[in-house]
């Protein structure tokens, strides 16, 4: 019987020395994971800061972008506005000049004086279209200067080079 508890001591530290070895690798084996998942966790940090700075970097490029588009926006706004005032100060200039040139009386004559009314007709006729043209004009230029802003606030915002 001796024998036998020999071999039971043996196999008993045997097991027992495989259980410590298990126990090692184990530990080691998690401690390298812990590093590994360390180095991973740093990267993901790295990459979410480079991201986050191209991404804050961007929206103040599109916020400048889309700034300069309203400034030019507003700036075509106020040069269509001086355009249209200054078109309707010549008009009003035109008109009174045209108002001011004396009509011939035309004495008896019947005939000459449907054409002194007739005048008169067309020189209201003629300064109710040319107001009527400022009035288009005024619009076209609004138009032109709220495309030239949309056109800007595209190409700078909406469509940024990258």
């Amino acid at each position: 019987m001796h024998g036998a508890q020999v071999i039971y001591t043996h196999v008993t530290a045997g097991l027992l020395g495989a259980a410590v070895a298990a126990l090692g690798v184990w530990q080691v084996q998690d401690w390298r994971y812990d590093a590994r998942i360390a180095q991973m966790q740093e990267a993901h940090a790295v990459s979410l800061k480079n991201f986050t700075e191209a991404a804050r970097a961007q929206e103040q490029s599109l916020s400048k972008a889309k700034q300069k588009a309203e400034e030019a926006y507003v700036l075509e706004k106020r040069k269509a506005a001086v355009a249209a005032r200054s078109t309707r100060a010549e008009l009003d200039g035109l008109r009174n000049e045209l108002y001011a040139i004396p009509s011939p009386i035309a004495g008896a004559n019947p005939t000459a004086i449907s054409r002194v009314n007739g005048a008169t007709i067309e020189r209201r006729l003629l300064g109710e279209c040319a107001s009527a043209l400022v009035e288009v004009a005024a619009r076209a230029d609004l138009m032109a200067a709220q495309l030239l802003g949309l056109q800007g606030y595209v190409r700078n915002v909406c469509v940024a080079p990258k």
